[in-house]
């Protein structure tokens, strides 16, 4: 994971496909980037919210986000272009 991966996923908005038009394994490669595009914003929410202990701390509603992402696996996550 690096920083143009993350630059590149804030700056490309997903763009919807209308699955009834989609294939079998074009369905499935869709499944699978919107799966890889969900896990690496789940990494990046963690990593925000690690990096920021003194507002998770005045926050119990982040403290609780941070505590579900922690049970996640998230160490795996290749990013857009990787």
């Amino acid at each position: 994971m690096n920083a143009s991966d993350i630059a590149d996923l804030l700056a490309n908005p997903y763009d919807f496909k209308d699955p009834t038009s989609l294939t079998g394994p074009e369905l499935l490669a869709e499944l699978d980037a919107l799966h890889a595009r969900q896990t690496l914003l789940l990494w990046i929410q963690l990593r925000l919210l690690e990096s920021n202990p003194e507002v998770v701390a005045t926050h119990p509603d982040l403290q609780d986000k941070l505590d579900f992402l922690r049970t996640l696996d998230l160490e795996e996550v290749s990013g857009p272009g990787s």
